[in-house]
């Protein structure tokens, strides 16, 4: 199988050209021209987000001159996701850091030292709750003793009773660059890049509480961080007691980055030139989907990967052998495509009584669309429905509906493509074959 579910990690495997994408960001995260202290890489789960995340750390590693001369060192990714549940998920990135240090840094007293002040502080400056307390005001739970007590006596002020955490936020901000620092000069290093994977995955309580750490606390000038997630989620998680709107609310979110990225939707070509077919006609398959339209019409990334392995998985099957014809595959395809857009259309095809009968009423209902201007595209998808019941008596609606297929939707723009080549038997006959597949 040329397809794979699983995150790729070389430069070889990329099917979306990202190698401009991975230039921008391991220049900025090196602290190159424009400095990148937080980036981040806006994509649904499923997109290849975490895929873009190993390849930077690759590109970074195999190839360090491209990048200034800088020396970069990339700690593994930290799956924020499986650790939240354990406790302090900032702790739980300062030790994550700590593991995948070189020896030489981790075992380091100062660094270790170090290390445990911060551990102390974060603990003590637990961060406020996002739930609202009864006064409909949100209360955080410190420890005053402690965070006096872990504050040098430099550092304190006259009025260090009313504006400890405040000192210690400051303090911590100052330990954590001397951290960084010592790193640094121990093991030869500009930068340290960390990448945050699936933050959009823990609790909106936790996202925030490291999103301002990450800002206020321990931001410094050694530390670069790349976070993984979507956008969309990160703005309800920010918006959890529902002040803002959604507007105000994704634009917020982007106040914590210096930086970021969208992925793309990916080509569709270049995802399909990576399928080995059973047979030699890869290329005028790939000329005849470019021709009826079906690559045209993508409704994003995961769903792209989706129905490309589907089909995949498919053609290897028992069911297709050197006798189909490249009309097979299309309509196959075509299938597998409506399939992930809508599975809900697959299904009320699957189970009608005559889906031949059917396809020429939506064939019919295509080619009216069409050729009557004056006429509204409302009462043309009037006579298009599914139903598994005989055609009703009445005169104006042929068919009990169930599902409508909206003249403007994908769904009907895959049909169009594929009644420009396929006859209603053979569409029917495809449909049944890809059914155990979906």
């Amino acid at each position: 199988m040329a397809l794979s579910s699983k995150p790729i990690s070389s430069l070889n495997e990329d099917l979306f050209h990202s190698l401009p994408l991975i230039r921008r960001i391991t220049s900025g995260l090196s602290r190159i021209y424009e400095p990148v202290s937080i980036g981040a890489i806006f994509a649904s789960q499923g997109s290849g987000r975490t895929s873009l995340l190993n390849l930077c750390r690759s590109f970074a590693e195999s190839d360090p001159l491209t990048i200034d001369h800088k020396i970069t060192f990339w700690i593994p990714p930290f799956e924020s996701w499986k650790l939240a549940g354990i406790g302090n998920l900032t702790t739980a990135l300062l030790w994550h850091i700590h593991r995948s240090l070189p020896e030489v840094a981790a075992r380091d007293e100062k660094v270790l030292y170090k290390l445990g002040r911060i551990s102390v502080a974060l603990s003590a400056l637990s961060s406020p709750s996002l739930s609202s307390c009864p006064n409909g005001t949100s209360e955080p739970s410190r420890n005053m003793e402690i965070i006096n007590k872990t504050l040098p006596p430099e550092r304190k002020s006259q009025v260090s009773s009313i504006f400890s955490a405040y000192e210690q936020i400051d303090e911590l901000a100052g330990t954590f660059q001397n951290f960084g620092k010592k790193i640094c000069e121990l093991c030869g290093f500009d930068t340290i890049v960390t990448p945050i994977d699936d933050l959009d995955k823990c609790s909106p309580e936790q996202t925030v509480s490291l999103l301002i750490a990450l800002r206020t606390l321990i931001r410094c000038d050694s530390f670069s961080f790349l976070i993984a997630a979507d956008r969309d989620i990160l703005a309800r998680h920010l918006n959890a007691s529902n002040y803002l709107s959604r507007k105000q609310a994704l634009n917020g979110i982007l106040t914590f980055f210096d930086d970021w990225i969208t992925i793309p939707v990916p080509p569709l070509r270049n995802v399909l030139k990576n399928i080995d077919f059973p047979v030699s006609i890869k290329e005028q398959f790939l000329t005849s989907a470019e021709t009826v339209g079906l690559t045209r019409f993508v409704s994003g990334c995961s769903s792209v990967q989706r129905a490309c392995r589907r089909f995949e998985q498919f053609i290897y099957g028992e069911g297709v052998d050197d006798s189909s014809t490249i009309d097979d595959y299309l309509a196959w395809f075509g299938w597998f495509l409506i399939a992930e857009d809508n599975p809900s259309v697959v299904n009320a095809l699957a189970t009608h009584y005559n889906v031949e009968h059917l396809f020429r009423e939506l064939r019919e209902g295509a080619v009216k669309s069409i050729k009557t201007a004056g006429r509204s595209r409302k009462e043309v998808s009037s006579r298009i429905s599914f139903d598994t019941r005989p055609i009703a008596q009445s005169k104006d609606v042929p068919s009990a509906a169930k599902t409508l297929v909206n003249p403007d939707s994908s769904v009907m723009r895959y049909l169009e493509c594929m009644f420009s080549r396929m006859s209603d038997q053979n569409l029917a006959k495809r449909l049944k074959e890809v059914i155990p597949f979906i």
